[in-house]
């Protein structure tokens, strides 16, 4: 594939972030970003950017109960810290949220009487139940560690619905089969 058809233009990439973000402030090196987009055009590539995009189940599905806590959470952006990556987009849900939400069902919050027995909603569960908020840390850390935070959001997210039962899906779903 051409590197223009593999990489984001700059102002793309600002855009797009614009997007996902909510009150997330602007740091140096966007700042520098916005000028280079100024000076060079809008369809430079993107130089000296490195995006990762964390899955909503990673974190708490592959780390182990004893690392839900603010040290566990400070080490997984610390991974990141001092290397290539210069933006880390954080997401929060898919068709239920891994904190607990207003709009939203908790990705631990039983089905049918059910608890989940998966260790995404046994660790997302267990940040909640001690009170620390995994993304507030997080997007602390990324900018102690001057990494830009952004929270990304899946809004069509359609993992595992050939198990109807499957703890991910979230009450909406599992209500409204004349929308599938």
């Amino acid at each position: 594939m051409r590197n223009d058809q593999t990489l984001f233009t700059r102002r793309s990439m600002l855009q797009a972030s614009a997007a996902l973000s909510v009150g997330c402030f602007t740091s140096a090196r966007e700042e520098t970003a916005h000028k280079a987009i100024a000076e060079e055009g809008p369809s430079a590539p993107l130089r000296g950017i490195l995006a990762i995009n964390e899955d909503n189940s990673h974190f708490f599905g592959y780390k182990k109960p004893e690392e839900m806590n603010v040290r566990g959470l400070h080490a997984w952006v610390d991974q990141y810290a001092g290397g290539a990556v210069t933006h880390l987009f954080i997401c929060p849900n898919a068709m239920r949220a891994s904190f607990r939400s207003k709009s939203r069902d908790a990705i631990w919050d039983p089905f049918d009487g059910k608890v989940p027995d998966h260790p995404w909603p046994r660790n997302a569960k267990k940040l909640h139940d001690a009170g620390i908020d995994p993304y507030k840390i997080w997007i602390a850390r990324c900018r102690e560690k001057k990494i830009s935070p952004w929270l990304s959001m899946r809004m069509n997210d359609v993992h595992n619905t050939e198990d109807r039962d499957n703890f991910q899906h979230s009450t909406f779903w599992r209500k409204n089969i004349h929308l599938w």
